[in-house]
């Protein structure tokens, strides 16, 4: 029976019915393949050299585009309200770009990576150290972070956040500066800051920890169905960084009441009606402020 192909290019180059290849009319004679001798026919052909070809070829892909924005934003210094803008580390090294936006106060959140490049060229600094994981308490620095601003701010001068991208830490701190002047929600805040920094995207856990924050301060509508947000807290007073000891903030103890009053430490105990603060070393006794 003879074969038949049905593909007419497979055909003409490589297709045989195989009379070519026989070696005789005895028994132990068999037709070969019926595809051609490839080493034969194909001897004249190049190899394909894929590193030769170009990855840009071909419709863009997520990964790409998000690479695209990346290094668009990257030496771009965003201003993202009056007096306060969101920049990645290449513009905060870049002495040009900071004297070009007016900046005169830097919030480096990144401390362990980046020194505070222009220290000693008249500009201000507050060093942070916070990685951009969902698990870091981006909390415990707010109000210091309000207090930089605030003074920046009053005396006419400019803040530049910073972190590595300009993506989440820097953003995050941004976005609740605005939502604390203009007591305004997450969600909101969040939408304007994107129009001005298209990368803006802080982790989920600073989301989470923002959200939370806005329900404590009441810059949410209260739910009629919910009680409103209250009680007691518990600060324990601890380093904000182990690179930086003698920077203490309060980080919330994950279970408010006696039984985290560790003796070995400090704590801050918040109310409805007066804040305290508690160490036992000084034989239990508490400073009411």
């Amino acid at each position: 029976m003879q074969l038949q192909c049905q593909f007419p290019h497979l055909r003409d180059r490589f297709w045989s019915n195989g009379e070519d290849n026989l070696l005789g009319s005895g028994t132990n004679s068999a037709p070969s393949s019926p595809l051609k001798n490839y080493d034969r026919r194909g001897q004249n052909l190049t190899f394909l050299d894929l590193k030769t070809l170009s990855r840009e070829e071909g419709p863009p892909t997520e990964l790409r585009a998000r690479k695209e924005k990346l290094a668009y934003f990257e030496r771009r210094c965003s201003r993202v309200c009056e007096g306060l803008y969101v920049g990645a580390e290449p513009v905060a090294r870049s002495r040009e770009a900071l004297k070009e936006c007016g900046i005169t106060h830097v919030i480096n959140c990144v401390g362990f990576l980046y020194p505070a490049y222009f220290e000693d060229d008249g500009i201000a600094y507050q060093v942070l150290h916070l990685q951009d994981t969902p698990r870091e308490d981006i909390l415990c620095v707010l109000y210091d972070v309000f207090d930089f601003i605030r003074g920046a701010l009053d005396g006419g001068g400019r803040v530049l956040i910073h972190c590595s991208q300009g993506v989440s830490r820097s953003v995050t701190l941004a976005v609740a500066w605005i939502m604390w002047t203009r007591r305004a929600c997450y969600e909101e805040v969040f939408e304007d800051v994107k129009l001005h920094r298209g990368i803006a995207n802080p982790n989920i856990g600073f989301v989470c920890q923002l959200m939370q924050w806005s329900k404590r301060q009441g810059l949410v509508p209260s739910d009629p169905d919910r009680p409103a947000p209250g009680g007691v807290r518990v600060l324990r007073l601890v380093p904000q960084s182990a690179a930086v000891p003698h920077y203490l903030v309060g980080r919330s103890a994950s279970s408010p009441g006696a039984g985290c009053l560790d003796p070995r430490g400090s704590f801050v105990v918040s109310g409805p009606h007066a804040v305290y603060a508690w160490h036992v070393r000084r034989v239990g006794r508490c400073l009411h402020l």
